[in-house]
């Protein structure tokens, strides 16, 4: 992604389908992309098959019982494969975000918002940064996030 952003000013992209939790692996590759031609000023022009406001499907909007019963039995399944301890088995129910979807949500709001402003006047006058330098001061937020995610784990 980030030599497609060095490289092109703009990009087209087809047929976005409405994202939920249940293609996480592709929303986050989407993001990533979103994330990068963000960062880069690349110009996008896209078509969905819902507006950006539906395009991802939130944590509580996609909660019907038949993910319930999903992530029941992935729980099941994480159990059955672990030894726990019963203060571990505590502990994994009451940290319920593994499998809310909580991280997604969060996500999902941040490329909508970028995909709103990828569309602005100001955004589509910006100048394409091809150069911009990924290092590490860059993005100290994203990083404590990911060290929470590890912690988590």
């Amino acid at each position: 992604y980030i030599a497609v952003a060095e490289n092109y000013h703009t990009v087209f992209i087809t047929d976005v389908p409405r994202m939920t939790l249940r293609e996480r692996v592709e929303a986050r590759r989407f993001i990533t992309l979103i994330d990068e031609l963000y960062e880069h000023r690349v110009k996008l022009l896209c078509t969905a098959a819902v507006d950006v406001d539906n395009l991802f499907v939130s944590a509580d909007m996609a909660r019907t019982e038949l993910e319930r019963k999903d992530a029941r039995a992935r729980r099941r399944q994480v159990i059955e494969n672990q030894r726990t301890t019963s203060s571990d088995f505590l502990d994994f129910f009451d940290n319920d975000a593994l499998f809310s979807g909580e991280e997604e949500t969060f996500q999902f709001q941040r490329a909508a918002s970028r995909l709103r402003e990828m569309a602005s006047l100001s955004y589509a006058h910006a100048q394409h940064q091809p150069h911009k330098r990924h290092n590490a001061d860059a993005k100290p937020a994203q990083q404590q996030q990911q060290q929470q995610r590890r912690r988590r784990q």
